[in-house]
């Protein structure tokens, strides 16, 4: 095209002057590929804006109607392992993950993909739940209140479990492990 035509529109070029976070959203299916390091096609991503004066959050791709999470492998390699964590935000998930280097982290990207926990956790998983501490006054909009529902569904279906939030509302899951 000629060089007086724009090949995309200057939003979208500011878009490109930022730094952006993609990850991947994968399905119970997707997790077994990639906890076996193989490669898969990736259907749904979490991108993340950052911005001076905060952070832009959208998911792009595939549709709602499969439970999709992140997955991060152990940082031991430990592929074995049955221990799992289950937490909201991706900055929390970055900021524990050192801690707990032999756990699976199941990364929900919100309170509302709680409920498609269980179709990731093979038999005899261990699991901790760590939530924020939304504080809503409908239970509906609070992260708590997935983390406690997603707890009561693992222990009904025999998996050893725990749920953490922090003390004070308005805190992250960083704030649940103090």
């Amino acid at each position: 095209p000629p060089r007086s035509t724009p090949l995309y529109s200057s939003a979208a070029a500011d878009v490109y002057k930022r730094q952006v976070l993609l990850v991947p959203m994968i399905d119970a299916k997707q997790v077994q590929f990639a906890a076996a390091g193989s490669s898969f096609n990736v259907e749904k991503v979490q991108r993340i804006i950052l911005k001076k004066d905060g952070k832009e959050k959208r998911q792009l791709g595939g549709g709602d109607s499969i439970g999709r999470l992140t997955y991060f492998p152990p940082l031991s390699a430990d592929g074995e392992s049955l221990q799992y964590l289950v937490i909201e935000g991706l900055e929390n998930t970055l900021t524990i993950r050192s801690r707990y280097p032999d756990h699976h982290f199941l990364l929900t990207h919100g309170k509302g993909n709680f409920k498609h926990v269980p179709k990731f956790l093979p038999k005899g998983a261990e699991v901790s739940i760590i939530s924020d501490h939304d504080a809503h006054e409908d239970p509906k909009k609070n992260g708590e209140t997935a983390a406690a529902e997603l707890n009561q569904t693992l222990r009904s279906k025999h998996f050893l479990t725990s749920a953490l939030m922090p003390a004070k509302p308005k805190q992250d899951a960083n704030s649940a492990l103090q």
